[in-house]
């Protein structure tokens, strides 16, 4: 099977179950990680997407296809809050059920 005729057969859809092509920008919803998707391929584990920024492949019912290429580098960084001022209270003690030490 040629590479053209294996980009005909293997179809794959992400998590809302629109079309995944090689260069559509793709997020994995579980990190946000974004990217170009640079190859789709089929093994006997399943389908596979490869986005090429990660240079990394991913199931792509765990992808979503999305306009934007770079979303977290257009989110303005978050403001440092000072210890004490709102929204900045320590968390409970969990050293005891985390094993911490």
């Amino acid at each position: 099977m040629t590479e053209t005729e294996n980009e005909t057969t293997v179809k794959a859809t992400d998590i809302n179950g629109s079309l995944i092509e090689i260069g559509s920008t793709v997020g994995y919803i579980n990190t946000g990680t974004v990217g170009k998707v640079a190859d789709i391929k089929e093994d006997e584990d399943g389908l596979w997407v490869l986005i090429e920024e990660k240079e990394l492949y991913y199931k792509p019912e765990l992808l979503e296809v999305t306009e934007t290429t770079t979303e977290k580098s257009k989110e303005k960084p978050a403001e440092k809050k000072k210890p004490g001022e709102e929204g900045t209270e320590a968390p409970e003690d969990i050293s005891h059920i985390t094993g911490g030490g």
